[in-house]
C-alpha cells in the first residue's frame, strides 16, 4: 500500500494527511468542507498538469 501511496504527487499525499489528521474528532460535514478548501491550493498544481498529461498519454506520471 505504500508503494501505491508514494506513486502519487506528494503534494496530494500531503494534503491529504492534513485533511485526514484535520478532521479528527470533527464532524463529516466539517471534514468535507475543509477537504474541499484544502483541494483548491492543490489546483493550480505542476502535478496535476502533469498527471493529466500522463493520463492521456498512457504513461505513469512524474511527479517532482
Amino acid at each position: 500500500m505504500g508503494e501505491r501511496i508514494a506513486a502519487n504527487s506528494p503534494q496530494a499525499v500531503q494534503a491529504t494527511k492534513e485533511v485526514l489528521n484535520w478532521g479528527r474528532g470533527r464532524t463529516v460535514e466539517d471534514g468535507m468542507l475543509y477537504a474541499a478548501m484544502r483541494q483548491t491550493y492543490l489546483i493550480p498544481n505542476p502535478d496535476l498538469f502533469e498527471a493529466i498529461a500522463a493520463f492521456a498519454e498512457k504513461r505513469k506520471p512524474e511527479f517532482k
